[in-house]
Order: C-alpha cells, then structure tokens, then sequence
C-alpha cells in the first residue's frame, strides 16, 4: 500500500490554482475607489449648496372651474339666441349684415323659382329675358334625358 502512496505522489499534478492575493488587492481597491468617490461628491455638495437656500414650499392655486355651469350654459345660449334672431354688420364694406333665419327663409320662398340665382344691389335676382338665370349656359341634354331634336 505504502507503494501506491509513493506512486501517486511522484505524478504531476496541475498547478494549485489562481492566486487569490491579486483578486483581493482588486477588490479592495475598487471599495476604496468607490467610498472615495462617493465622499467627494458629498464634500463637493455640501460645499456648493451651503449658501442656497431651500425654496419655500407654497400652496398649489385652485382649479378655475366653472362656478355656475348651468347659469354659464343659458347665457351662452342666449347670446346665440340673440345672434340667429337678431341684425347686425358682418362686413360693412362690403355689405353682407346677417339677418335672422326666419326672415332669410321668408326672403328665399319670396323669390320662388329664381331663390338661387344671383342677388342684385336691390334684392331682386337677375333673371334672363326667358325666367331662367342670366349667365347659365344652355342645357345640355345627358344620357337618358329627353332631347328636343326630331328624328325622320
């Protein structure tokens, strides 16, 4: 048996492993980097803040809410009331006034067949000499409306 022991001490075996001195050293010098660091920036901020002052904390305003909504939603609606059944200047220069819904109602189913065609200086529409509109060019007959040519 003392023969096998021999045996297998005289066989070479792979080196012991890595050191661990330098794996240590690296460690410990990475600590002291990091502590000095961060004791450096802590000196640098306590020095660069030491004059200012901190702010002095102040309420946040009030939302700007409505007070009165509904009150704010009938007075809206009577201006636009007022607006669709009133007169008034919407361009006095070239004069265009707005007048109220019923009255341009009223005005269009005066005018009849011509509600549509231009209006002139006196209310009237221009008409041709025919009834039809002044500056409307013949019809042109389309596919599928009746023509007036005679075939022989």
């Amino acid at each position: 048996m003392a023969e096998i022991e021999t045996a297998h001490h005289l066989e070479k075996h792979e080196p012991g492993g890595i050191s661990v001195w330098p794996i240590v050293a690296i460690a410990a010098s990475f600590s002291l980097f990091v502590a000095v660091s961060v004791a450096g920036l802590y000196l640098y901020y306590a020095w660069s803040t030491k004059d200012v002052a901190p702010p002095i904390p102040r309420p946040f305003p009030k939302p700007q809410l409505q007070s009165a909504p509904l009150l704010d939603l009938q007075t809206l609606q009577q201006r636009q009331e007022a607006q669709l059944k009133g007169y008034a200047w919407v361009d006095r220069d070239r004069g265009i006034i707005r007048i109220p819904i019923q009255r341009a109602q009223q005005m269009i189913a005066a005018r009849g067949v011509d509600a549509y065609n231009p209006v002139t200086n006196e209310g009237t529409p221009l008409s041709a000499p025919g009834g039809g509109p002044a500056n409307a060019a013949p019809a042109q007959p389309g596919p599928g409306s009746p023509s007036k040519e005679t075939h022989p």
